[in-house]
């Protein structure tokens, strides 16, 4: 009986764990409960509450299921974890399950009433498009071209028909690209006689001198008059009926969002947070708002409207400042109408790792995000140089505090992203130096895939040394023009950019580039990428302090290598041809798996290291380097044929000989364990001589 009681006890209080409250949290929970692991919370701002702003260390532990939040859980304490239940999978929405009562409208038409005004709508965890027109494959292409252009009317004539009843039409919106700007705006109306539209404002961001042009692709959202697809939708603001068309009555589960932002981590100045861990939680179903100014994005998702007016930044699902020492990892971030993760002021030592984000609307990732401020420019006395003082996007930190430094974004998957700001980055390092952004694969996605620095002029600027290296970056660029895989802008001393492996890049109308430093870049480091199938230049240079950047080893290519100037003095590359690293599975996401160094080859009966072995274990070492608390097994394999006694010597020999390379490179000896195995792991059937090659190799696993 008293060992009864002392079990229920220890269930129905907080537990301690040293010093640290720990508190569950669950779907089934109460907050009239103890927040134990049999009785919990129901709600993680109870939790948040429960464990106040000040003390020992904390847990906060949530169960599997759905947490729906209508504004953001604010967190102002250090030495907070939060994480998910063992094998479970907590989900924190800004999104609310839809309650459905469908009638017809229509043929293949249904309708249903709302309780709030939306843009965005969730079917089945999958986005939905929003009525549009054109359709995607209505034509050759998905979209219309201007062809002209009357910015100062507001005017824009087309390159197809539009149909007479759009000429009723009063709320749409039209979504085109200007080159590398991303505009959501209003449409005034339709004059389907003449081809053309009128829009609200200028049809372009009125603070560029980059304005629309006839390349550019342009489609329109947000009237009944678009809905003709299957699986489109479009909400009426004014009734808040929604209209889906489905030739079916739909039965699926439809969400929508409310939230645009789902924790704020906020330290202050005076009051700086610290230690926070969020360990294995999902974040999805956030909204975007088109604002009165409209949404014309600048650059990489920061949208504003005219000179001496505030510019504006998206905001994120989870989002930081003042807070040091934290780690984001094992998350995954999914259907998000903004970003994902903002590190804002006073940000520092932070850790971005082992993260998955799939299709998250705008910027996924941004250090030294800023919104609501007036652009300035720092003032240069130099006439020869020009300062841009006026540019609207330039600012400087009132305090060297505040500036957010150190932070690493480490193997982070990114795929399908900037889905709703086309115009966005997958990871964004406005003024912030001393980052290290390694190891990631981004791929499919519109614009640039990293971006870094914020000033487009030869002035020393608060992004400095920071470090891009191992990422894997493909699939880019697919719609909008002047951008590229890996994109810098301005003079970033100290800043390297080495084994990096960018291919796939382009589908916009122009200018889709492998690594591109923009305006005033200088004195950065860039070597040992590999560049192919790109639609432009694999290594783009423009009005660069040419002479102080130290490009060397790219492209497999041994040595220095100097900025060439094919078409005017402003725009430099380098010589070089497509090539793929020796050991693509060295870059992106790490790996835990063994993986074939294909390009390490013996000549049959042999131990010695041929040419293009030595290339792939260069690359290795500087891998190895990297990665100074990485351990590796070399292990050598062979086919069937001759003596398996022998077979498994010669193996051991070919790895020994791996290692020994490895080691006169500088790798410490005890990093690496050589072995053979003869023929005894076969990847593939002896039976053929196909599978015979495929067995001999030499193979990399991580062991530490």
């Amino acid at each position: 009986m008293k060992n009864n009681l002392l079990l229920w006890l220890l269930l129905s209080v907080p537990t301690l764990d040293g010093l640290a409250q720990m508190y569950y949290v669950s779907p089934q929970g109460r907050d009239t409960n103890p927040g134990t692991l049999q009785r919990p919370f129901a709600t993680l701002q109870k939790a948040v509450a429960a464990v106040g702003k000040n003390g020992s260390s904390a847990q906060i532990i949530l169960r599997g299921g759905t947490y729906e939040l209508d504004k953001p859980v604010v967190i102002e304490r250090s030495n907070l974890t939060l994480k998910a239940y063992k094998d479970e999978t907590p989900v924190i929405s800004g999104g609310k399950v839809l309650k459905t009562n469908w009638q017809p409208a229509g043929p293949g038409r249904w309708k249903t009433a709302v309780p709030t005004y939306f843009r965005q709508l969730f079917i089945n965890g999958q986005r939905a498009t929003r009525a549009r027109f054109p359709n995607a494959g209505q034509w050759a292409d998905q979209w219309f071209q201007p062809d002209t252009i009357q910015l100062a009317q507001k005017r824009l004539v087309l390159n197809h028909p539009i149909p007479a009843h759009f000429a009723q039409i009063k709320n749409a919106e039209m979504h085109a690209t200007a080159w590398w700007h991303w505009l959501r705006q209003r449409v005034a109306r339709f004059d389907p006689e003449h081809r053309a539209i009128f829009t609200v404002t200028e049809p372009s961001p009125e603070v560029s001198g980059r304005k629309i042009d006839h390349v550019d692709r342009i489609h329109f959202e947000n009237d009944l008059a678009f809905l003709d697809a299957e699986g489109e939708w479009f909400l009426d603001s004014l009734t808040r009926t929604l209209y889906y068309q489905s030739m079916q009555k739909p039965t699926a589960t439809f969400v929508y969002p409310i939230a645009e932002r789902l924790i704020d981590i906020r330290g202050t100045a005076t009051q700086p947070l610290s230690g926070l861990k969020i360990e294995g939680l999902t974040f999805a179903n956030t909204e975007w708002a088109m604002p009165a100014i409209e949404r014309k994005t600048i650059q990489a998702g920061v949208w504003g409207s005219l000179n001496g007016k505030p510019v504006f930044a998206p905001p994120a699902a989870l989002m930081l400042f003042w807070a040091s020492d934290c780690r984001i990892a094992n998350c995954r971030f999914e259907n998000l109408g903004e970003g994902a993760i903002i590190l804002g002021d006073g940000c520092r030592r932070n850790r971005i790792e082992a993260n998955q984000f799939h299709d998250i609307g705008s910027n996924v990732i941004q250090i030294g995000w800023r919104t609501n401020y007036v652009g300035k420019g720092k003032r240069n006395t130099d006439a020869n140089v020009k300062d841009g003082s006026d540019h609207p996007l330039y600012f400087t930190y009132e305090t060297p505090e505040a500036v957010p430094s150190h932070n690493v974004v480490h193997n982070n998957h990114l795929n399908t992203f900037c889905t709703t700001d086309l115009g966005g980055v997958g990871i964004w390092v406005g003024y912030s130096p001393y980052n290290e952004l390694t190891h990631n694969l981004l791929e499919n996605f519109s614009y640039s895939g990293i971006s870094v620095g914020w000033r487009w002029d030869t002035l020393q600027q608060e992004a400095h040394h920071n470090l891009i290296a191992w990422n894997e970056v493909r699939n880019g660029m697919q719609y909008l023009s002047d951008g590229g895989g890996i994109y810098t802008a301005g003079r970033q001393e100290g800043t390297k950019i080495l084994n990096n492996w960018v291919h796939g890049i382009g589908g916009g109308p122009v200018l889709g580039e492998g690594i591109y430093n923009d305006a005033g870049g200088g004195y950065q480091e860039i070597a040992y990428n590999y560049i192919e199938r790109i639609k432009s230049l694999p290594f783009k240079f423009h009005r660069n302090i040419f002479n102080s950047i130290n490009l060397h080893d790219n492209n497999g290519i041994a040595g220095k290598q100097e900025v060439i100037f094919p078409e005017r003095a402003t725009v430099g590359s380098i010589r070089t041809t497509d090539n793929a690293p020796p050991t693509t599975e060295l870059y992106g996401l790490v790996r835990k798996e063994r993986i074939v160094l294909n390009a390490i080859q013996f000549n049959k009966g042999e131990s010695t290291l041929l040419e293009a072995g030595k290339i792939s274990l260069n690359t290795l070492a500087q891998w190895l380097q990297s990665q100074p608390d990485t351990r590796i097994e070399l292990s050598g394999h062979t086919s069937n044929e001759g003596n398996p006694t022998d077979n498994k010597s010669l193996s051991g020999k070919r790895a020994e000989v791996c290692k020994d390379y490895l080691v006169n490179t500088g790798i410490e000896t005890a990093r690496i364990r050589s072995v053979g195995y003869g023929s005894e792991q076969p990847l593939e059937s002896n039976s053929t001589e196909e599978g015979r090659a495929k067995n001999r190799r030499v193979e990399l696993k991580i062991v530490e």
